[in-house]
């Protein structure tokens, strides 16, 4: 049975209340953590289509293992595998001639632990060695130091990653024998990563500087590079109803393109 409450206890309710309030300094409440959605649908980007540019994704069939970035114009990467889709190999083409290419070295674990590096030259039909970078990680999925080296095997520049507690990267630090030389800070939502599910993309994001390759447990609102603001960036969403970004406004150098993204659905 239901109790009536009078409207004189109602009033000493109310005022007992404002009191409380008082005596806590009126505290402002704490805004809560913004939950990610439930995912409905696995999913992976295929398209991103601004005026300036369009990008298009391939994949292997059914799955989410990249094989292709192409800028249109001949301009693209293509990523090869081994039998048991470890990456193999990235090239990069521009006009339509291979100018670039990367083959990765696995260790004992299965892992890229080595990065061998070469330029192309399409008329002389030569490979010109640049380089190498080594890799090692802070736990099976993050990608944390990345040291440089040149083409006779010195050492070069070393880029150290670091994670927040969930996993989300925060800064990107470079150094070298003279010590710490720049910091690159990112921010991130807590939506549905557009390449959550991509494998290896944080490796791919080492030679193809795309922002979406960093949009793993979030999607980046914000890449802040202390000594080149030139490259600062500052993204803002739409969101379709599972979660992912459908639009992106990214501002970068004082100009701000409108993105629409366009996903595959996986089986």
């Amino acid at each position: 049975m239901k109790i009536p409450i009078q409207p004189q206890v109602l009033t000493l309710l109310t005022l007992l209340s404002l009191a409380a309030c008082k005596q806590d300094n009126m505290d402002i409440p704490k805004i809560p953590e913004v939950k990610k959605p439930s995912v409905t649908k696995r999913q992976v980007p295929v398209k991103f289509e601004s005026t300036e540019i369009t990008l298009n994704l391939k994949y292997k069939a059914n799955t989410a293992i990249l094989l292709e970035i192409d800028e249109g114009r001949g301009n693209k990467f293509l990523i090869d595998y081994t039998p048991e889709n470890f990456p193999a190999t990235l090239e990069k083409y521009q006009n339509g001639v291979l100018v670039y290419i990367v083959y990765y070295i696995l260790d004992t674990k299965k892992k890229v632990a080595k990065a061998v590096t070469f330029n192309h030259d399409d008329k002389l039909q030569e490979y010109t060695p640049t380089g190498s970078y080594t890799l090692s990680y802070k736990e099976p999925e993050f990608l944390e130091v990345v040291k440089y080296y040149n083409e006779t095997d010195k050492p070069g520049h070393t880029y150290i990653r670091t994670f927040n507690g969930s996993g989300i990267l925060s800064e990107i630090g470079s150094t070298s024998s003279q010590g710490l030389l720049n910091k690159v800070g990112f921010h991130f939502d807590q939506q549905n990563g557009i390449s959550s599910l991509i494998p290896y993309s944080q490796l791919f994001s080492l030679e193809a500087d795309y922002w979406f390759l960093f949009c793993l447990g979030g999607n980046l609102l914000s890449r802040i590079n202390e000594k080149s603001p030139l490259e600062n960036l500052s993204l803002n969403y739409s969101y379709a109803d599972d979660g992912y970004p459908s639009v992106v406004n990214l501002a970068r150098n004082g100009s701000t393109q409108k993105i629409k993204i366009t996903y595959k659905t996986l089986e």
